[in-house]
């Protein structure tokens, strides 16, 4: 139970990332309901109504128990337009959420807005899903970008690997990929009953095409385009898709210089399997299979670590040892790399191995990141065995491993 107390040491911290207080009597603020729309998209918070703020005051006494005179009213006239489609497409509360506390002789509305459950993002109000997406930031609702209203939508969803790509068939699938796949798939699944299926059937097994009949659709899913599909393809459903590799022309460790970014996808391979719910031995190795002429001995799939060579990660005839996919680089030995770094942690090593005597302080001001975030990642990476620091901090360097 919310008491006085509770509020005032609330009031004390200030308005922040999980605090917003609004003058309120009888009627509700019209940018009450911003502040639910980005509390439920960021990570909850409270709005106190009754409460005005006086920011030409010292901190002390910025803030005013003034009081709502009318809290039943108030407080019914909030969940009647939470729960308006017209107005809020969802309610994340529960009557318990929404209080009145007596502070001071006077009534305090308490609201507790919970972050909604990824599924139920994004919360957004006035029917507009643009422009009405908020987030929390600091002490300040901000509308949020296109690329993070994206974001909020695709992870929505359980199951977008498996989304329906109508119109794209069998005849966008790179045989060739799809063939070094399947020689892959059956040195790691010896004598499995996938090895008699077509292709077609074999793709409709793994997950990577299915048919809805109720709505009349049938192809390759997310998740087999961006696994067997060819580039082209791949680029006209994902336009600002990227294929995750880089060909290092003649880079030496220490130097400056620019990467030829490879834009086909048949020369990088993802891991195997494709499902994760029908095929996931990440412990197994792949024993004495060739895939797209590279041959792979003992190596483990799905981010684990792989010895003695990688599933289709040689270029150009390299033998890469002890990596993870899509971390090879032309005429370059790469050991220990890994698999699924953040964009962050991309940007730091790229930046050590131009410079490894580089700061802390100088990688934050590239990346635009505080000190502690980057401390935060350089320990992840020295965790996973990624980089090592070689003498002081002052006059050390960093070194790839």
């Amino acid at each position: 139970m919310i008491t006085a107390e509770d509020i005032k040491m609330l009031i004390k911290e200030g308005e922040g990332l999980h605090l917003e207080v609004k003058a309120c009597k009888d009627k509700l603020p019209k940018d009450v309901w911003e502040t639910y729309s980005a509390f439920a998209n960021t990570r909850g918070g409270v709005i106190l109504l009754g409460v005005t703020e006086h920011k030409d005051k010292p901190f002390d006494q910025r803030f005013e128990f003034t009081g709502v005179s009318d809290s039943y009213k108030v407080i019914t006239d909030f969940f009647n337009i939470v729960n308006n489609k017209q107005k809020v497409n969802r309610s994340v509360l529960v009557d318990s959420d929404v209080r009145p506390v007596e502070v001071d002789g006077v009534t305090i509305v308490h609201i507790k807005v919970p972050e909604a459950d990824y599924r139920q993002k994004p919360i957004y109000i006035n029917n507009n899903l643009q422009s009405g997406t908020f987030k929390r930031m600091h002490e300040g609702d901000r509308h949020v970008t296109d690329e993070e209203l994206a974001m909020l939508i695709r992870d929505s969803s359980d199951n977008a690997d498996g989304q329906i790509l109508n119109r794209y068939g069998f005849e966008h699938v790179d045989l060739d990929t799809l063939l070094g796949y399947r020689n892959a798939f059956n040195g790691h699944n010896p004598g499995h009953f996938y090895e008699k299926l077509s292709d077609l059937e074999f793709l409709k097994n793994l997950g990577g095409y299915s048919s809805n009949p109720s709505q009349q659709t049938e192809g390759l899913t997310v998740a087999g385009l961006l696994m067997f599909g060819k580039s082209v393809t791949i680029h006209q459903v994902f336009p600002n898709f990227r294929f995750d590799y880089l060909n290092l022309i003649g880079v030496a460790p220490g130097e400056s210089k620019k990467c030829h970014e490879e834009s086909e996808v048949n020369e990088v391979w993802l891991t195997l399997p494709l499902s994760k719910t029908q095929l996931a031995k990440d412990e197994n190795k792949v024993e004495n299979s060739t895939v797209n002429g590279n041959r792979v001995e003992n190596s483990t799939v799905n981010g684990n670590r792989v010895e003695n060579s990688t599933v289709n990660s040689t270029v150009n005839g390299n033998r890469v040892e002890n990596s993870t996919v899509n971390s090879t680089v032309n005429g370059n030995r790469v050991e220990n790399s890994t698999a699924n770094l953040t964009e962050i942690q991309k940007g730091i090593l790229k930046l050590i191995h131009e410079k490894p005597e580089i700061t802390i302080e100088e990688i934050a001001g590239r990346i635009d990141k505080d000190r502690n975030a980057v401390n935060y990642q350089l320990k992840k990476l020295k965790e996973a065995g990624i980089v090592e620091r070689d003498g002081s901090d002052k006059t050390g360097k960093w070194k790839i491993i």
